[in-house]
C-alpha cells in the first residue's frame, strides 16, 4: 500500500514527471480521476491504458494534469494518428 501526498487544498500532487510510465501513486489518482476511457461518448470500464496528453516523445510530462485512461482500441488509434 502506499499514501497519498496531497496539497494545502487537498488534491493529490505529483513529484516524479521523469518516468515514461506513471508510478503506482500516479495510477492510483488517475483511476480515481478518470475512471472510464476519455474519449468522448464512450464509457469503458476495464482493460484501459495510461496515456499522455502531450505525448511522452513529444515533451509531454508524466504529470497527473497530462494523464488520461483511454481504452485499447482509443488509445491505439490515438498512436496511429501521431506518426
Amino acid at each position: 500500500m502506499s499514501l497519498l501526498l496531497h496539497d494545502a487544498a487537498s488534491r493529490p500532487i505529483d513529484a516524479s514527471p521523469h518516468r515514461r510510465s506513471p508510478t503506482r501513486r500516479q495510477r492510483r489518482v488517475i483511476d480515481e480521476q478518470h475512471p472510464e476511457c476519455a474519449h468522448t461518448g464512450y464509457h469503458a470500464h476495464t482493460f484501459l491504458h495510461y496515456d499522455h496528453t502531450k505525448p511522452y516523445a513529444n515533451g509531454g510530462t508524466t504529470t497527473i494534469p497530462n494523464l488520461r485512461r483511454l481504452c485499447g482500441p482509443h488509445n491505439r488509434a490515438r498512436g496511429r494518428d501521431q506518426q
